[in-house]
């Protein structure tokens, strides 16, 4: 009901000087007025998806990250420190990953290299998976999967970190190995303790329990998949995202549109392979990457 009230005001707005802006995390109830009508009846309204134009347009959520990260350094004193520098990569790894790239890029060509020189060093790793670093600036944002949020909430734990570990009191930069470790722990929270919350958050109803469970399992099993991807010889080994040629079941739609809503997927579009239309294409949280499980 205060939901169709809202979109009232909305929808029937006379004056260009006054906006609603309404933000929710996809759980808008309904689009309809207490007459019944939608509310994007009226030419000006306009409903935008942040996490749409972020995942889509990387270089711009990086430029964001970036210039919120170099505003509050300044803030704090911090005139001349480089993001990349406050949050600097593993020398070592990021060395051996870039020899190994020089030496993909003579024997075959840049996009050889590119492709797969990353997954190649992850390989070379074997059993030793979790010695690979996910420290630097580039990496982090990269994480973050388009969501400001989770940067700021990882960043602060690496920062408190690192300040816990200091006689001093200026923090300079925060070192790869605490980068790596927080990183990982949030990672694996939001895919634990967060998802946990969640469920238990519901009316525990069976249908609702049952629902996480079923969104858990998805992830589990894309997980699982993407990994045998990335340490297999397939052509294209770096895969994080799905499309779906035809419509799902209802049941898939709702867990999907589940996950959409908790933020363990984002959902995009893509032409699909008969060159007839467009699929939904569901990326992956980044995040759920670096959990232990995946």
């Amino acid at each position: 009901t205060q939901t169709k009230i809202l979109n009232t005001w909305v929808s029937s707005r006379t004056s260009k000087y006054v906006s609603f802006k309404i933000s929710t995390q996809l759980k808008y109830k309904t689009y309809k007025t207490i007459n019944n009508s939608r509310i994007d009846t009226p030419h000006d309204y306009s409903e935008i998806n942040i996490s749409d134009i972020y995942t889509s347009k990387r270089g711009l959520y990086k430029d964001r990250v970036k210039q919120a990260v170099e505003r509050r350094l300044k803030k704090f004193g911090f005139k001349e420190i480089d993001v990349n520098d406050f949050f600097p990569e593993d020398d070592k790894q990021e060395t051996s990953i870039e020899s190994l790239f020089e030496d993909y890029k003579q024997k075959y060509n840049y996009d050889y290299a590119y492709r797969y020189a990353r997954p190649d060093f992850m390989k070379s790793l074997k059993g030793n998976l979790n010695t690979y670093s996910y420290a630097g600036f580039r990496s982090l944002v990269n994480i973050s999967s388009g969501v400001m949020r989770h940067f700021i909430d990882f960043a602060h734990r690496m920062y408190t970190h690192q300040a816990s570990k200091m006689d001093i009191d200026k923090v300079e930069c925060i070192d790869p190995s605490i980068q790596d470790t927080e990183i990982k722990e949030y990672s694996s929270w939001f895919f634990d303790e967060n998802f946990t919350k969640l469920r238990d958050d519901t009316d525990n109803t069976d249908d609702e329990t049952s629902d996480f469970d079923k969104l858990r399992n998805l992830i589990e099993a894309l997980g699982q998949t993407f990994h045998l991807i990335l340490f297999s010889d397939a052509k294209e080994r770096r895969v994080f995202s799905f499309a779906l040629q035809d419509d799902p079941s209802q049941e898939l739609r709702k867990i999907l549109k589940l996950g959409v809503e908790n933020g363990y997927f984002h959902k995009s579009l893509i032409g699909n392979k008969r060159g007839t239309g467009k699929s939904q294409l569901f990326i992956l949280n980044r995040l759920l990457a670096r959990s232990e499980e995946h």
